[in-house]
């Protein structure tokens, strides 16, 4: 019966590899967020002005061509009109106190993504000239929000202390238990990451498939 307590790796070598493995997801986490189109702004919403611009990140496509403080009004593409003005690209539509709320950003932002990623947009300024502008089909690292790694590191942290804890208690139920809820809030905080890192929209299906991911994640945290 003891052998059975024991751990199927030695300490170290299992540590080891967790760590790896905790690299791949970060380095999975972080290509999907690079990936998709970029305008290299950091925006907020603006009261009803539309979404206030903070910075132009020099390697962008709208470097020198926008500053700080303008509010951009509208997203033209695909034949259609998109308004800015209410828009919050950073909302977290889980919040939404109803479905129907849910659904509604759920689509607009789909298709503020949709549009970006059709081609060249026109982005209408509440003073100046409209600009016309061909997103950027990846973004740098360095353009990456801090929150993006810190969601990470918090997670591979929670992960990896869980899982010391489990090594050395082997056959100890409420380790195991830690173990698990380390695991899910690993898996919670690195794809919550993804879209927050989000810098206008992302399509419909990938958003709610990220989310639906990171609950399950949040399950087993909660276990």
């Amino acid at each position: 019966m003891a052998s059975l307590a024991q751990p199927t790796l030695p300490p170290f070598p299992l540590l080891s590899l967790a760590t790896l493995t905790v690299f791949l997801v970060i380095a999975c986490a972080t290509a999907f967020a690079l990936h998709g189109p970029w305008l290299g702004l950091e925006t907020e919403p603006g009261d009803g002005r539309g979404l206030k611009v903070h910075h132009a990140h020099p390697a962008g496509p709208l470097a020198g061509n926008i500053m700080p403080g303008e509010h951009l009004t509208d997203l033209q593409g695909q034949q259609q009109t998109l308004s800015l003005r209410a828009y919050n690209p950073a909302h977290n539509p889980h919040a939404e106190p109803e479905f129907s709320g849910y659904n509604a950003y759920l689509e607009y932002q789909g298709r503020i993504a949709s549009a970006l990623r059709a081609g060249p947009v026109t982005l209408v300024r509440e003073d100046g000239p409209a600009l016309e502008v061909e997103p950027m089909t990846s973004r740098p690292l360095s353009a990456l929000p801090l929150t993006f790694w810190l969601l990470n590191l918090f997670g591979a942290i929670a992960f990896l202390v869980s899982l010391s804890v489990a090594m050395f208690r082997p056959g100890h139920w409420p380790a195991r238990l830690l173990l698990l809820s380390g695991c899910g809030f690993f898996l919670a905080t690195s794809l919550h990451s993804v879209w927050n890192a989000r810098e206008l929209a992302l399509p419909r299906e990938t958003f709610e498939l990220l989310m639906r991911v990171n609950h399950m994640g949040l399950y087993l945290l909660l276990v």
